[in-house]
């Protein structure tokens, strides 16, 4: 037997020990764990901060917005001391007014937004100085917006116009001021999440780096050391069997075959891959599609193929037994096992042909046994025989005799040498070796040849047999003449067992019926002295 394994042929070690998978899994594990709190780190503190930027931007231009409107407030305010028609100079007025408002509002909001995260030190004291400013402006756009209003002399609108715009250019400076720190401490700060970017990507390489090389690199050659020790298990398994094994497709060619199938074909792995299987079989009806249908549907099937090399060619017989197995395309493919049986076959054959040979002994070994039977059986058309002829002598020396007395004499001894030859014929017939025959069986002719088979052992042993058929009987078929041997044989016995009965026990009773609808049953019963429970216990032994 084969030992794959150890010369001790104890189990197979582990091919990957614990510790080795118990260190390969704490790695795992902390590179996990490292990967989960980078992810962690950016939704944590990389993405706030962008969505920070992000809702910073919008803030940022409101300081732009609040520029145009100043702007657009002292242009109006301006326009309105020009001579322009009244309707024109109410339009300048309403747009004064709604820019102040605007403003108003914007300004507002710009102090009470929440950006604390943009705002640094140098930032607060710049709004702190443009609020002051602004106020300013507010306070002489509205006395501006006032006079007017109330159409004020020239030089109260020429003084407050004055005062507007010294405080424009100092708010605009501040504003300017503020919307650089802004965008200075905008750029700072994506400076920094650039960084800490690239330091997480440079984590994550170093992760990765680490996964392939303390985990995966190691997890990849254990496994191919794993699948090639494997391989090399199975390839000698399956190059070692007693059994050819192949992979075939749903058409019988063949994909792979291993030593044994090569060897029980007698061809080389060039001459088999890619061919049909059923291309060596032996010519015969329904050959081809036999093996192909066994394989599709799995089934066990016997093939005859053809040994070509062999100095005397003999056919090898062989069962065949096919799985599915996984394939890689959408076709099946199929394991088949091929099992060598030609010298089981042979045995059969030729424990058959004994077979055939012992029943003929016993069929023999019962004519001698019914030999005295059959003189005593064979006596009686003799002389009957003997005395026709004496009589027919009388009659032709008698003057009187005529034609149809003699011929009646002649027809009884035709038919005394004609039974005498009948029950020749039996004997001769019951004792010759004849191949097994199956076919319908007739039971009243079966019945009649046993009866005048037997009947000079009935007579010698003052016996007789009575017989009872059910009909109608189904259809069966059978050797009739191994049935009538095993019946024959059966009668002896119990003719045997009759010895020293009175006359009225000896009757034999014969029955055959049906026990179910598939089922036959026949009956040999006698009144002898029966077989007792140590007999009984070796009846199936051989001579007993």
């Amino acid at each position: 037997m084969l030992n794959f394994f150890s010369s001790a042929n104890t189990p197979p070690s582990d091919p990957l020990p614990s510790a080795p998978i118990l260190r390969l899994r704490r790695q795992a594990l902390l590179a996990l764990i490292g990967l989960l709190s980078l992810l962690a780190l950016y939704h944590l503190a990389i993405q706030p901060a962008i969505s920070e930027l992000v809702t910073g931007v919008p803030y940022i231009n409101s300081y732009g917005r609040q520029r145009m409107l100043s702007q657009r407030l002292t242009k109006a305010l301006l326009a309105t001391q020009y001579g322009l028609s009244d309707q024109e100079r109410k339009q300048r007025i309403e747009e004064a007014h709604n820019s102040l408002q605007e403003w108003s509002q914007q300004h507002h909001d710009l102090l009470t937004h929440d950006v604390d995260y943009l705002r640094s030190p140098e930032i607060d004291q710049s709004i702190q100085k443009l609020d002051m400013h602004f106020r300013n402006m507010v306070a002489v756009a509205g006395q501006l917006l006032k006079a007017v209003e109330a159409n004020a002399p020239d030089a109260e609108l020429r003084s407050l116009t004055t005062n507007l715009l010294n405080e424009e250019p100092l708010f605009l400076d501040n504003m300017n001021r503020i919307v650089g720190l802004y965008e200075e401490e905008v750029r700072r700060r994506v400076s920094e999440l650039r960084t800490s970017g690239w330091i997480i990507f440079g984590l994550l390489i170093a992760i990765a780096l680490f996964l392939h090389v303390s985990i995966l690199s190691p997890a990849i050659r254990s496994l191919s050391t794993l699948y090639k020790s494997n391989l090399s298990r199975y390839r000698t398994l399956v190059e070692n069997m007693n059994d050819g094994l192949a992979l075939v497709d749903r058409i019988g060619t063949v994909q792979f075959a291993n030593r044994r199938l090569l060897s029980l074909l007698e061809v080389s792995p060039e001459e088999l891959l890619g061919r049909r299987l059923d291309d060596f079989l032996v010519p015969a009806p329904d050959a081809r599609s036999s093996l192909l249908r066994a394989i599709v549907q799995q089934e066990i099937t016997e093939s005859r193929f053809h040994r070509t090399t062999t100095p005397t060619p003999l056919d090898a017989v062989v069962r065949c037994q096919s799985v599915e197995i996984d394939a890689t395309d959408s076709d099946p493919v199929f394991l088949l096992v091929v099992t060598d049986i030609t010298e089981e076959k042979s045995g059969r054959e030729r424990l058959k042909e004994l077979q055939n040979q012992l029943a003929r002994v016993n069929r023999l070994k019962t004519v001698g046994e019914m030999t005295a039977g059959l003189a005593h059986e064979l006596g009686q058309p003799i002389c009957a025989i003997s005395a026709f002829v004496g009589s027919c002598r009388n009659q032709v020396k008698s003057a009187d005799v005529s034609p149809e007395t003699i011929d009646e004499q002649l027809q009884r001894i035709d038919l005394a040498a004609t039974r005498a030859a009948e029950i020749l014929t039996r004997f001769r017939n019951y004792g010759r070796m004849t191949p097994q025959i199956l076919k319908p069986l007739n039971f009243p002719a079966l019945i009649s040849d046993i009866e005048k088979l037997c009947q000079p052992l009935f007579a010698q042993a003052s016996a007789k047999l009575v017989a009872e058929i059910e009909t109608p009987l189904p259809t069966i078929e059978g050797d009739q003449l191994l049935i009538q041997q095993v019946l024959i044989n059966l009668i002896q016995n119990s003719v045997h067992a009759l010895d020293g009965l009175p006359g009225e026990r000896r009757t034999l009773s014969l029955k055959i019926d049906l026990e179910s609808e598939s089922t036959l049953q026949i009956t040999l019963m006698d009144r002898g002295r029966g077989i007792s429970s140590e007999e009984m216990s070796r009846m199936q032994e051989a001579f007993f």
